[in-house]
């Protein structure tokens, strides 16, 4: 699995909060290290799902950390479940 990383916008990532949409949206920007855009996406203020929107934000920002934590993870003898759980997820990002 190694190598497959650069397919990828190089790590580490942050998410910024931007609600300077004048139509009543807000917006998540996720940056890579140097301000360069990764993804953005926006929700309706009025949405009660604020909450959530956020938590993805946070996640989407951690995926080059959550992938090379996943192949270090597989760098180890393989400890059953966990190493299917974490072959499978690195599967999905890389398919």
């Amino acid at each position: 699995m190694s190598g497959q990383m650069n397919q990828f916008t190089k790590g580490p990532w942050k998410y910024e909060y931007d609600n300077a949409d004048h139509y009543g949206g807000c917006w998540y920007s996720i940056t890579d290290e140097d301000g360069g855009n990764v993804c953005a996406f926006g929700y309706n203020v009025a949405d009660s799902v604020a909450n959530e929107k956020l938590a993805n934000a946070k996640l989407i920002a951690a995926a080059p950390d959550l992938y090379e934590a996943l192949q270090a993870m597989l760098e180890f003898p393989n400890a059953g479940p966990s190493h299917d759980m974490a072959r499978a997820a690195l599967s999905k990002a890389s398919a």
